[in-house]
């Protein structure tokens, strides 16, 4: 065996997040009316679901910059990187339980641009902190 190839290891995580991704999303379907769901966006507005998609879009090259931003303070990331795992974690935010994204998100970055996980997880959970405490300080009070 020469040096160049490399043993690889039976994907078991790839496996385990693939059947709970079918098994919730199955849970999921089976509490909802499907014909029903289905005449719901046959009937919805293309104008709508356009703006919805647009909206989205932005958002996720914003958070991109953003993510770029962040990271500033441990070196340079690609914008290309920066986009892509912010989609990805979005996607694995929507369709795991527990939030995985947030933490799959840095680490894939991380990985992507050759930066230290762990210095990537602490400035996303700083970054998570501050808009947490800004949200709760611009809620309003009761009297």
């Amino acid at each position: 065996m020469s040096s160049d190839s490399r043993t690889r290891s039976f994907p078991w995580h790839t496996i385990v997040i693939g059947v709970l991704t079918v098994g919730l999303v199955a849970i999921f379907l089976r509490t909802i009316d499907l014909h029903e769901a289905w005449n719901a966006v046959l009937h919805a507005h293309p104008g709508w679901i356009a703006a919805a998609l647009v909206v989205t879009f932005q958002t996720y090259l914003l958070r991109a910059w953003r993510w770029q931003a962040l990271l500033v303070p441990i070196g340079r990331a690609g914008y290309r990187n920066a986009f892509r795992t912010t989609v990805i974690g979005f996607a694995t935010t929507f369709l795991l339980p527990g939030r995985i994204g947030e933490v799959l998100r840095p680490y894939l970055l991380a990985r992507a641009e050759g930066f230290n996980p762990a210095a990537v997880l602490r400035r996303s959970s700083s970054n998570a902190c501050w808009i947490s405490c800004a949200s709760s300080c611009s809620l309003p009070t009761s009297s």
